[in-house]
């Protein structure tokens, strides 16, 4: 099912990295206003890209709610996702220090680089 309800969302400029990255998860650039591709597993995630165009644009980004996200084939229903260094999002881990971001409502195919539908809710470092 292809849906999104977009509870918060906010414009971003889009850098190099991010061009044509439509529904990949992106993070704050060292430039203001300006989000990037992630680029470590399970780092800290501003949303997810809303609009593929290219760099200098204004998009959407969300930053909770329910949404498309670009996967690498091992999100299923129920799982919690963290992103991955590519922009993809990844089952989350157990591991000290990741960042969560929500939970899978519905996978997609179990390719890389499909989509599936997710709760962006993200909520804080793993201590555990």
């Amino acid at each position: 099912m292809a849906y999104e309800i977009p509870v918060l969302s906010h414009s971003f400029d889009v850098n190099d990295s991010s061009t044509g990255k439509q529904y990949y998860i992106v993070k704050h650039s060292t430039t203001a206003n300006t989000v990037a591709l992630t680029t470590a597993a399970g780092e800290r995630a501003r949303g997810i890209l809303q609009e593929g165009a290219s760099s200098g644009a204004n998009l959407q980004v969300m930053l909770f709610g329910i949404s498309k996200v670009a996967h690498d084939g091992t999100l299923t229903p129920g799982l919690q996702f963290q992103c991955s260094s590519a922009g993809l999002a990844t089952a989350a881990t157990t591991e000290v220090g990741i960042y969560r971001l929500g939970e899978c409502f519905e996978s997609g195919s179990t390719v890389s680089g499909t989509f599936a539908t997710v709760f962006l809710c993200p909520n804080g470092q793993s201590t555990n």
